[in-house]
């Protein structure tokens, strides 16, 4: 087998166990089988992780680092307004979830193992969650324009990330049909508007009718 740098390798494995849970479930991610797909012997993928349970914590964690690719590529420009960025961010969760519904099957089924096991996963399940946040907020910051001062960012940001999963889950469950692209700028809207102040979201804004 030729030489291959340890970070590809690790890369390789997991890619390999992502398909694999998303083809069979963590239950049938044996060591073993992720090997089989990720064509090395054995003894290597123990090389480069330590515990399969330190392997499935790297997929997650590069599932993380991709979205944070995807939404700095998508990422509206500055001072195009909130309304704009949310509906970038849902846009690429949707074309993702249809063109990768087994990534998203892992994603969640490797959450679910997280928080169901007694060993301290969960934390790297919150972790992914606030690292989604993080990720998320600059982006905000940036597309918000000077009308959208009162927004709470952080507000938004939890709004966007839990539609998200609604999102996702109805396209990797239902297909397409679940939510139409047209209908992500509305949406959006809506989020934007649920993260103003109440009393400006009750026509006492700030701007304009104080």
């Amino acid at each position: 087998m030729a030489h291959m740098p340890v970070a590809e390798r690790r890369a390789q494995l997991i890619a390999a166990t992502s398909r694999v849970i998303g083809r069979e479930g963590v239950a049938g991610a044996s060591t073993r089988r992720i090997a089989e797909e990720a064509g090395v012997p054995l003894g290597l993928l123990h090389y480069s992780f330590g515990t399969k349970e330190e392997l499935f914590v790297a997929v997650i964690d590069d599932a993380v680092d991709r979205t944070y690719q995807l939404i700095a590529e998508r990422a509206a420009a500055p001072g195009s307004g909130l309304g704009r960025a949310v509906t970038d961010y849902l846009e690429t969760f949707r074309h993702w979830a249809l063109a990768a519904p087994e990534a998203m099957v892992t994603q969640y089924a490797l959450l679910t193992w997280m928080l169901r096991t007694q060993d301290g996963h969960a934390e790297a399940a919150r972790r992914a969650y606030r690292r989604y946040l993080d990720g998320l907020l600059p982006v905000l910051a940036a597309a918000a324009t000077e009308r959208e001062h009162d927004v709470d960012l952080h507000k938004l940001a939890r709004l966007a990330v839990a539609t998200a999963d609604g999102l996702i889950l109805q396209l990797i469950t239902i297909g397409p049909e679940a939510v139409g692209a047209a209908e992500l700028p509305e949406i959006a809207d809506g989020l934007v508007h649920g993260a103003r102040p109440a009393f400006n979201r009750n026509g006492i804004g700030i701007e304009g009718n104080a």
